[in-house]
């Protein structure tokens, strides 16, 4: 099967021929429960390589260590297990061919190489006691946010802003009617997001986060250019950057014909992509 997926830190999205699925990412330690409770239908009871752990809901409730690996890469063992774990519930077939996301700051030739190495192949997951052999034979790493700067493309210049779990991308292209160029200069990411606060019982300030966006692309971007924000708290974005720019949207990608949750827009670009390289 051929899929898009984004494993992100706070939730996983993934798009295939079937439409897009969301699941929590939280991942981890296992013990025997007394009481099996269900906390959500995402819980998850896994073994990899001889490891045991809790995924999903679940395990913001019954790990101790329960939680995301942040930062600016994806090149960690948390984002692979999470990768695997999205081929596992949307997928059965055995061949799987993927393109994952990284953020615009280490979207380099080391990181993706690194990210490639991690996931092609062969791999054998179990779920809540269903087992698979998940073959991953080919992989593609995509630039998070910029890549979604192919979907309905505007003229000209335009931007897009994702305020992610664990980080902030920005980014900039150009459309001249015959090609999308991305524009670096005018793009990066800031090393944090949601879920990286000091106090995690205290709603994260959109609107202070946003304001540090405003100041980075104030002299690089162009006040009337469309914005597009994506990601799963859109909209408060949104919202916060129309005092500096005048042309603000929250960005709804197409998913089988019908507009989905802005959330989903990396996931959508990296299975357009994903179509695209290897043919679906």
């Amino acid at each position: 099967m051929i899929i898009g997926i984004d494993p992100g830190t706070a939730y996983v999205k993934v798009v295939n021929r079937n439409g897009a699925f969301i699941f929590n990412s939280a991942i981890g330690e296992w013990h025997e429960r007394r009481l099996k409770n269900v906390f959500g239908d995402d819980d998850m009871e896994w073994k990899y390589n001889g490891r045991l752990g809790f995924a999903g809901t679940i395990a913001q409730f019954e790990s101790d260590y329960g939680g995301s690996l942040k930062g600016e890469t994806k090149a960690n063992e948390d984002a692979k297990l999470r990768v695997l774990l999205a081929i596992h519930r949307h997928s059965n077939d055995v061949d799987n061919a993927i393109v994952v996301g990284q953020p615009i700051s280490k979207h380099n030739d080391e990181e993706k190489k690194a990210i490639k190495k991690m996931l092609l192949g062969k791999h054998e997951l179990t779920v809540n006691g269903i087992c698979k052999k998940i073959n991953i034979t080919r992989v593609e790493v995509a630039a998070e946010c910029a890549s979604t700067g192919v979907l309905e493309a505007p003229t000209g210049y335009y931007h897009t802003a994702d305020l992610g779990g664990g980080t902030f991308n920005w980014a900039t292209c150009f459309n001249d009617g015959k090609r999308i160029l991305f524009i670096d200069r005018a793009s990066d990411t800031e090393g944090f997001g949601m879920g990286t606060g000091k106090d995690q019982d205290v709603e994260p300030d959109i609107a202070e986060m946003t304001r540090a966006l405003i100041t980075k692309t104030a002299n690089r971007w162009g006040k009337h250019n469309p914005v597009r924000v994506i990601g799963g708290v859109a909209d408060k974005v949104a919202e916060a950057l129309q005092g500096s720019y005048t042309n603000v949207t929250p960005y709804h990608p197409l998913v089988n014909g019908k507009r989905v949750s802005p959330t989903f827009a990396n996931a959508v670009a990296f299975y357009t992509f994903a179509k695209e390289v290897y043919g679906e």
